[in-house]
């Protein structure tokens, strides 16, 4: 086993002969048996070492029987480096990390500016990053009245968060293909808010009952036979015929999705989410001016500091163009920035002391502005 695993000055296991499957469970199976051998060995198990073979055992095989088998599909929170195990993996963007991030898109702002920064690990999914970073800008007393984001972070349940907590988020929603253009949709129909049912069709019609389950957490509407069977929409209603009756069945999540469908639509939602794509502009820069798209640091503390200050540096970078541009009157786009910087050199305690003269920015209700996320 030792000379399997001796460096070499080619490639490991290039003396292998077999295929890659074959490869792979001989490595398995030398995993199980240096794990298993070593367990009862306190001086050994508190090794990183050890721990970093027990988690790849862990994470990428099944054990049965004491026999190791391969697992199938291990997901994207594997370790991909034994010197960096906070790194994971991303079909699309690879292994390593990720950040989100949320800045300011009012035209009424002197300067664009960074207000909310969140490093993760690569395999965290993007529907779970719009709560966490609206709280955080809740928590440094800038939450927006409107927070632009694109499809990954507008799930139902997160547009239903942020609307509790006093942020319209908008977020476009996935266009159903097989839809016809002029499809009618529950969201045609006048549903009480209240009791998620059924109170007229979109031809103007009461049904002949329709009960909420509040168990199932579904409606179940069903139309009088001859008003339908005559209904000028009918080849565009969503209305079925079902053992003789013409049913519809709707949840509360799907008539908000349909009326974001709707809404999305519009001339005037088109017009106003443009403004989101101003935000891929800074993920470049960042990558570009900043360096953030290779960090040199390892482990996600090192991580999260390194890309705090580069947004940090980001925003005063901005400011200083804007005072340049401007003259004089650009010095409260300075002042911002050395708030932002603030707020985000507070993130990085334990490892750096921020000075005590340095106060929160608050920001008054009716100055709030619109903001946009992006990963």
């Amino acid at each position: 086993m030792l000379a399997r695993y001796a460096p070499s000055q080619g490639k490991l296991f290039g003396d292998s002969t077999g295929t890659r499957a074959v490869l792979r469970q001989a490595v398995a199976e030398d995993l199980l048996l240096l794990v298993s051998r070593f367990a009862d060995e306190e001086n050994v198990r508190g090794r990183s070492s050890y721990q970093a073979m027990e988690r790849v055992l862990r994470e990428q095989c099944d054990v049965v029987e004491e026999k190791v088998e391969l697992k199938k599909k291990t997901g994207g929170e594997v370790m991909q480096n034994p010197s960096d195990g906070d790194a994971t993996y991303d079909g699309h963007k690879g292994p390593g990390y990720q950040v989100q991030i949320a800045e300011t898109c009012s035209g009424h702002n002197e300067v664009q500016l960074i207000t909310g920064v969140e490093v993760e690990p690569a395999h965290r999914s993007d529907q779970d990053a719009a709560v966490p970073m609206i709280e955080q800008l809740e928590a440094h007393d800038r939450r927006p009245e409107l927070l632009y984001a694109d499809g990954h972070y507008g799930s139902d349940a997160n547009v239903v968060d942020a609307a509790q907590r006093g942020v319209d988020l908008q977020s476009p929603v996935t266009i159903i293909a097989q839809q016809m253009p002029d499809a009618l949709t529950i969201d045609d129909f006048v549903v009480d808010e209240k009791t998620q049912t059924v109170q007229r069709c979109p031809n103007g019609q009461e049904p002949v009952y329709s009960v909420h389950d509040v168990a199932k957490g579904r409606t179940r509407t069903v139309m009088e036979a001859s008003h339908c069977s005559a209904c000028p929409f009918r080849d565009q209603c969503p209305v079925k015929q079902v053992r003789g009756e013409y049913v519809i069945e709707h949840t509360p999540a799907e008539q908000r999705l349909a009326s974001r469908r709707a809404e999305q639509a519009t001339d005037a939602f088109g017009e106003n989410y443009a403004i989101r794509g101003g935000g891929e502009s800074v993920n470049a820069g960042l990558k570009r001016k900043m360096g953030m798209g290779r960090l040199r640091v390892r482990r996600l503390p090192r991580v999260r500091m390194a890309v705090l200050l580069r947004c940090a540096g980001w925003n005063l970078l901005r400011a200083l163009a804007a005072l340049k541009q401007r003259g004089i009157g650009g010095f409260a786009a300075f002042l911002d920035a050395l708030a932002s910087l603030e707020s985000l050199l507070r993130r990085l305690k334990p490892w750096i002391e921020v000075s005590a003269r340095f106060e929160p920015r608050k920001i008054a209700p009716e100055q709030q502005t619109p903001m946009l996320a992006a990963a």
